[in-house]
């Protein structure tokens, strides 16, 4: 019936069939289709309608049809439209380019100006492929658009533009397209050198732009002249001695000026944000926050006061159950506009104080007596290395777990079998496997079901590593120990009891800009490596951002990284990092080192109940292995062989 294809948005298969039983062709059975529904018009979804009129325009009428249709449809809707939405009445400076790559390139530039920051990095990640492909023709547009200080088209006159965000982001893009499509930079030299050198001193805009000509002159000297080149590396360094640090100033924690010339700043932006920069220049943290405003009422001319009822946004329900919150020094994922002004206006006053003020000699976390660095460093992507989050997310691994096939009941988070330890370590139903986990976490989720999954391993002394395993496994809390990473507190060099981290595991690093880069996803940075005995006895190389790790020509250990997005409940999907080892290094580097392997594979499930139900005892259980030289790998259980040495 024709209802039912209706229902089933119109799908391909369904008009085929219709076409090939009927001897018809495809325009025959639209037309056909059309006639049969205009009985049944209030029982049909509108999107269903509109996949209809697409079919029809597509396959049933010439182009001068499709436009008079097309006209005939906005004749209709027009009365209904308020003059006063998306952009307002009409003006010359609302004429539609002529060409199609100059309207692409508004379309992307007003997502890279977006407040929600997943639409900013989304456009950020298609200006990549521009430069991937050197398509010319859209980013010649779109440099030209960072220029501008609105943009007619592609955004709702009512509401304010954010533009700096769009100059922030594009740069950001520019900066990681140039390590990989220098090509594509090439013709822009002169604007990035612009906004590097000449233009507003916003750091950040400043940093991406002077990093991407860098690299270009790297490639080609003849890029830009070696003064430029000069300047471009003094980018963001003070040219002042360091001075010695005030004390009874009032920053940080001790600020309190919210307020300041009438502009309300966001919650804690005060404390969090302009306090610590305060304290890089020895300034009274009042101070800093009026050069802030000055940026905001007296350069850029804004009325807003900051407040929440005066964010059009805000008054039209747009931030609603949103991340608009930048409290304790968070970025939010979606931007008001008392934000967006503050964090732009609090780099451009960063620049102007670099350039006219002494930075504070005062020790920072990182030990570096200049906290100019520190503070600056801690607002750019969380790698070093140029490179974003999503760069280091693998494909998730395909297996699934035992229980993910069974689909088990709703006791499924306590019937833990032995065998979903051994399926961790890939020795399962006696499997010899190729290579061994022997350090990572991650999860496994379908729907409420999610299972957390932490593998470690340290070096034991061959004489006492059993007795170990025992003591272990008859602990009563897992959580109560851990096998440690390298110098970590847990590693005991007691003769006879020697137990060594050989696993660098880092603390991990506060996330920065890219955390909200939903490519990137829950990837966790940075990834874990060999400890330094592995390295230096084996002469270990890296490649592909510490993850691959060669002995000789030969790949040895890997550690892969994945990552999914989110679901609407909050609920993280798949995601983890897992570092595995070749058997055949593992059993040379038992025999050289003369120690044993100690492993732990530990479990947690959650059903995803928010029901208050009392904590099962064994909540976190573990099962814990010793691998010998000899190619034993034992348990509390008893014992296999996963190789064979020669006598």
């Amino acid at each position: 019936r024709s209802t039912d294809l209706a229902r089933n948005r119109w799908a391909r298969e369904e008009i085929s069939r219709c076409r090939d039983l009927g001897e018809l062709t495809d325009s025959a059975v639209l037309i056909k289709l059309t006639a049969a529904l205009s009985d049944h018009i209030d029982g049909i979804a509108a999107a269903s309608w509109f996949y209809l009129a697409a079919e029809v325009t597509h396959n049933c009428l010439k182009p001068r049809e499709a436009l008079d249709v097309l006209s005939y449809g906005l004749d209709q809707l027009e009365p209904l439209v308020d003059p006063e939405m998306g952009d307002g009445p009409w003006r010359p400076d609302l004429a539609p380019p002529e060409d199609i790559e100059s309207a692409v390139a508004g379309f992307l530039f007003a997502q890279l100006c977006a407040p929600d920051s997943d639409d900013r990095w989304r456009a950020a990640h298609a200006v990549r492929r521009l430069c991937a492909f050197n398509i010319q023709k859209v980013l010649l547009p779109l440099v030209r658009l960072c220029s501008v200080d609105a943009l007619p088209a592609f955004s709702d006159h009512r509401l304010p533009f954010y533009i700096w965000n769009g100059r922030l982001y594009a740069m950001i893009a520019f900066a990681r397209a140039v390590l990989e499509s220098p090509a594509a930079l090439k013709p822009h030299v002169r604007f990035l050198v612009d906004w590097a050198l000449n233009r507003e001193p916003h750091v950040l805009i400043r940093h991406f732009a002077a990093k991407t000509v860098l690299h270009l002159s790297t490639l080609d000297p003849r890029t830009t002249p070696s003064a430029t080149t000069t300047k471009l590396r003094e980018v963001n360094i003070s040219r002042f001695p360091l001075a010695p640090l005030k004390k009874g100033l009032k920053v940080g924690w001790t600020t309190d000026f919210w307020r300041t010339r009438g502009f309300g700043f966001p919650y804690d932006f005060d404390r969090y944000w302009i306090g610590p920069l305060a304290e890089v220049f020895n300034l009274d943290g009042k101070k800093v926050a009026k050069r802030v405003t000055s940026w905001i009422i007296d350069k850029w001319g804004q009325q807003h006061k900051g407040a929440w009822n005066d964010d059009p946004r805000a008054k039209a329900g747009f931030f609603k159950d949103r991340g608009t919150e930048a409290d304790h020094g968070g970025h939010p994922s979606v931007d008001r506009l008392s934000f967006y002004l503050s964090y732009h206006a609090m780099f451009c006053a960063a620049g102007d104080m670099l350039a006219q003020l002494p930075t504070s000699a005062a020790v920072n976390w990182a030990g570096d007596p200049n906290k100019w660095p520190y503070w600056f460093n801690g607002h750019l992507l969380t790698r070093e290395d140029g490179q974003w989050l999503s760069d280091a997310r693998d494909f998730a691994p395909l297996e699934l777990r035992r229980w993910e096939k069974t689909r088990e009941d709703k006791d499924w988070r306590y019937s833990i079998l032995a065998d979903d330890f051994d399926e961790v370590l890939g020795i399962a139903n006696g499997k010899i496997p190729k290579t061994l986990p022997i350090w990572g976490s991650w999860n496994c989720s379908y729907y409420s079901q999610k299972e957390d999954i932490g593998v470690s391993s340290a070096l034991v002394d061959p004489d006492s590593s059993l007795s170990l395993l025992r003591a272990l496994q008859l602990y009563d809390s897992f959580t109560d120990f851990r096998l440690p990473p390298e110098r970590d507190d847990y590693e005991s060099a007691e003769p006879g009891f020697e137990l060594r981290g050989w696993v660098h595991s880092p603390d991990g690093s506060e996330r920065g800009l890219d955390k909200f880069d939903s490519l990137a996803s829950n990837v966790r940075w940075p990834p874990p490596i060999p400890g330094r005995l592995l390295r230096r006895f084996w002469k270990l190389k890296p490649s592909g951002a510490s993850r691959e790790w060669s002995y000789g020509q030969k790949s040895v250990l890997s550690t892969l990284t994945w990552g999914s997005e989110a679901d609407r409940n909050e609920r993280s999907g798949n995601h983890g990092n897992r570092m595995a080892m070749q058997i055949e290094f593992l059993k040379r580097a038992l025999k050289s080192l003369r120690k044993d392997l100690i492993i732990e594979i530990s479990f947690r499930r959650d059903d995803g109940s928010k029901k208050e139900i009392p904590e099962y005892r064994h909540a976190n259980c573990a099962r814990l292995y010793v691998l010998k030289a000899s190619g034993e790998l034992h348990t509390l259980n008893g014992s296999r062989r996963l190789w064979r040495t020669a006598r």
